[in-house]
């Protein structure tokens, strides 16, 4: 009978052999492509979740000709099955042939497409020559930023394993560390007049280049560094930083890695991470404007972020720790090269 403990004991049995199924079904939302996956029948797959929604009494999928979307019994389930089929991933690699200290397997890495192209990727072989026997699969995820005070940490759970992201911290429900402070800095191309006192930047020589969601940034680093800020904040179109007409418009991209493209090509003054444009600033490509004055401390970070249930998983344990040293390199070069 439905809803008696042994009901109730049955269903969680039938829920548990089925999982994978269930598991992949969730993934795909088409019992086409999730049964070609495991290898079954579309006919079987419907037939095994049909067993699966009976013992249950409740449906777990809607379905819509050949696509599927949960019922509100299914959302409410998924965070349980994808976290029993993390902890048995999990469980499963660390039976690995290779041995017990070896990480095996791809890990599916989210990240921001500038953190991604100037700091991430360089490295990358470094953790390769650690776990050889782990695939990168790296990808990048989108995050809107137009709030400076929003942490976002949505991304597509099923595309990728972790993120790394920018943000505050205290996400809910995530497990996260804190790779390194953000620290922002003017750079141009070498070689650009600029004028003698920082606060004529952007009215006189080269324009500002300004990032299309972080519209503060060029005022935010003016003030910490003691300057007006009002004389650097976003100009309209057409005109120069100081309102007039005729002036060179100011450059606006949507991505830090688009700007510092943009500065290392003499189209104006970047404001930048410290992170991303010291590679530029070593090889000479780009110079540090004002030197003097401070980095900009935006009271942000940049974090690898997991679920809670995939945190203990080796290749993430494993990557973790990599990128917590890398991290730690980083930010010991960084406080070198902002003292000089």
């Amino acid at each position: 009978m439905k809803g008696t403990p042994l009901a109730t004991d049955a269903a969680a049995r039938l829920l548990a052999a089925e999982l994978a199924v269930i598991e992949a079904a969730c993934r795909h939302m088409n019992l086409t492509a999730a049964g070609r996956e495991l290898g079954l029948g579309q006919s079987v797959m419907s037939r095994r979740i049909a067993a699966v929604e009976a013992a249950l009494g409740v449906p777990i999928f809607l379905r819509d000709g050949r696509r599927l979307r949960l019922s509100p019994q299914g959302a409410a389930l998924l965070p349980a099955i994808r976290a029993a089929s993390d902890r048995l991933e999990a469980a499963v690699a660390m039976l690995g042939a290779a041995g017990p200290d070896e990480v095996a397997g791809t890990l599916r890495l989210g990240t921001l497409p500038t953190f991604a192209a100037a700091w991430l990727a360089p490295r990358l072989a470094g953790f390769a020559a650690r776990h050889p026997a782990v695939a990168i699969d790296l990808s990048t995820i989108g995050a809107d930023f137009a709030d400076g005070r929003k942490d976002a940490v949505t991304w597509d759970g099923e595309a990728v394993d972790a993120v790394i992201s920018w943000g505050r911290g205290g996400w809910r429900g995530f497990a996260a560390r804190r790779l390194f402070d953000e620290r922002v800095i003017p750079v141009t191309a070498p070689g650009l007049a600029l004028p003698d006192d920082p606060a004529r930047l952007g009215r006189e020589g080269p324009p500002l280049i300004r990032h299309t969601t972080r519209a503060d940034l060029w005022p935010d680093w003016a003030g910490a560094a003691g300057l007006p800020p009002q004389g650097f904040r976003p100009s309209p179109q057409g005109a120069g930083a100081d309102g007039a007409a005729g002036r060179r418009a100011e450059p606006r991209f949507e991505h830090f890695f688009m700007i510092l493209a943009a500065a290392v090509a003499g189209l104006g003054i970047a404001l930048v991470p410290e992170a991303f444009a010291r590679p530029d600033l070593v090889a000479g490509r780009l110079k540090r404007v004002a030197p003097v004055l401070p980095a900009l401390r935006t009271g942000a970070a940049y974090w690898l972020i997991t679920t809670d249930a995939l945190s203990t998983h080796p290749r993430i344990r494993a990557f973790r720790e990599w990128i917590t040293e890398e991290a730690a390199e980083r930010a010991t070069e960084t406080s070198q090269s902002l003292a000089e």
